[in-house]
């Protein structure tokens, strides 16, 4: 499968400079590697050895990335494991909101900003969390509420950032008990409302699925706050039953020790897999009235590598 995926991008991988990976720097040693040595605007990018890194450490961060075009962050976007034709697709329910480029309908727009003729695009959003306690977390992975089959790659490029955000927390599902579908393992899953958004809550309702990384070949644990995209289901949990549920299921990563907490500097690129890590999403409340703004990709997965329900 490996071989399968990687023959794609061979083509790409020409003569290029080999990139260096090493850990983030304050971040755990056992995902995340920062990308030294690859300028996303080269016209040759050592495709091969960044896509196994993807999938090998489930994020990659690139610094000093403020000079790309969009026609580079889809290029770099495109090297991943996605539907071919998946242009616009991947902006479906609440993400459908946000402003994307005229030219690159797969480029949204994320923050709180007011922009003018900015590749095309005139617009404005007062951000999308406004009414979360600034400590709300909401653990997630991106599209498994409303996209069918949800977002396998997602990227973010810093563009401005205030100094008051918080950090973005990631989470990485590749522990031992969810790297095998044991005999008699069962993911459940529930829906409803993502709870009381006046309390500051690690976990919020979230459904649990299993999904295989196509490189690497391990099963992980993924999880929203609501999950429209699973084709299994297992047993219905109540409201109560599901957070405790939650609580317990993604509790071995959660400690602070385990998390990667990114603080975004203009320039940062993030490149994760949706299949591999959980990440938090980001109230307003701390920098209301200030402008941030991110450009975001999320491509859109092929059908066979969908997250589906583990049941016994």
């Amino acid at each position: 499968m490996r071989r399968q995926v990687l023959r794609g991008v061979r083509r790409l991988a020409t003569k290029c400079a080999s990139p260096a990976f090493s850990p983030i720097k304050g971040g755990p040693y056992h995902f995340g590697r920062e990308v030294s040595g690859v300028d996303l605007a080269a016209p040759e990018l050592p495709a091969e050895e960044l896509l196994a890194a993807l999938y090998e450490h489930g994020l990659l961060l690139f610094r000093g990335q403020q000079h790309l075009t969009p026609d580079d962050e889809m290029r770099f976007a495109s090297l991943f494991t996605h539907q071919a034709d998946d242009a616009n697709q991947s902006y479906t329910g609440g993400a459908g909101t946000q402003h994307r480029l005229p030219a690159h309908p797969s480029i949204a727009l994320v923050g709180s900003y007011n922009v003018r003729d900015f590749h095309g695009l005139t617009a404005s959003s007062p951000g999308v969390y406004n009414g979360w306690h600034p400590d709300q977390r909401a653990w997630h992975c991106d599209g498994l509420a409303d996209t069918d089959p949800p977002p396998d790659l997602t990227t973010m490029r810093c563009l401005v950032t205030p100094e008051a955000s918080r950090p973005v927390r990631v989470q990485y599902r590749l522990f031992a008990q969810y790297e095998v579908a044991r005999e008699g393992t069962s993911l459940r899953w529930a829906s409803g409302s993502k709870g009381d958004t006046d309390e500051s809550w690690d976990v919020n309702l979230a459904e649990g699925g299993a999904t295989t990384s196509p490189v690497s070949g391990k099963r992980a644990l993924v999880g929203s706050y609501h999950v429209a995209a699973l084709r299994s289901r297992g047993r219905t949990l109540g409201f109560d039953e599901a957070n405790a549920y939650v609580a317990a299921a993604w509790a071995p990563g959660l400690e602070e020790g385990l998390l990667l907490k990114h603080r975004w500097r203009v320039g940062d690129l993030v490149a994760w897999s949706n299949r591999l890590v959980i990440h938090t999403a980001t109230s307003t409340a701390p920098y209301r009235g200030k402008e941030r703004l991110h450009t975001r990709i999320r491509m859109r997965s092929t059908p066979e590598h969908a997250p589906q329900a583990w049941v016994e």
